[in-house]
């Protein structure tokens, strides 16, 4: 009697060259041997390469090491409310913004307007997270050009920032910016600085996700 290969012998064949594919994939070694899942007996130890071929058939791919969770998921368009103080004015204003949120990898990058009554400004937050929870980027909202901003993470939901004007802004160059994620679809944006050797709030505004 002549000895014939099963019925599925091709199939078996097809299934262990497709896991000889994933094993490359996930970087395991030529030698490493992996049992096919379709054979593998209901109990018993799995080596290693196939715990490894296992992770990476699972899992996402991996977020960028800088990574901040604080700026996780703010892709889309928001609006704002709140009030900005103008110095040359010295009054405050009630302002709303309109901006959509850009995120390539790690960096993230707004860009709108905000405006009260007959003025109108441009607004970008350009965030680029670095190591350990620091941060540094551009603010763009005044005629005085842009702003280099520096800080870090002080806390799972803010940031701190330090603004650096190009030009001198309520008798210094340096000002302070707080970002608070108040929610998965919410944020604040505070701005503070000093008026004649105190400091007061220039502004306080919430954005909220357009749904």
């Amino acid at each position: 009697m002549i000895d014939r290969p099963p019925d599925n012998y091709i199939a078996v064949q097809e299934a262990r060259e497709d896991e000889r594919e994933r094993m490359e994939a996930a970087g395991l070694n030529d030698g490493q041997k992996l049992t096919l899942s379709s054979f593998a007996p209901k109990a018993g130890a799995i080596n290693s390469g196939a715990e490894r071929l296992r992770a990476s058939m699972a899992e996402p791919d991996a977020k960028p090491q800088n990574d901040i969770a604080l700026l996780s998921s703010l892709e889309g368009d928001w609006s704002g409310s709140g009030d900005t103080y103008l110095d040359k004015l010295g009054k405050e204003l009630s302002v709303s913004c309109d901006f959509s949120i850009d995120r390539e990898q790690a960096d993230v990058s707004l860009d709108g307007e905000c405006g009260a009554l007959f003025l109108k400004r441009a607004i970008g937050i350009q965030l680029n997270p670095k190591k350990d929870g620091k941060v540094d980027g551009t603010y763009l909202a005044l005629k005085e050009g842009p702003t280099r901003l520096e800080g870090r993470l002080t806390a799972p939901d803010t940031m701190s920032l330090t603004m650096h004007w190009p030009k001198v802004v309520m008798g210094d160059r340096v000002a302070k910016m707080t970002l608070i994620r108040t929610g998965p679809d919410s944020f604040r944006q505070i701005v503070s600085d000093k008026q004649n050797g105190k400091e007061r709030v220039t502004s306080d505004i919430t954005f909220e996700r357009k749904i």
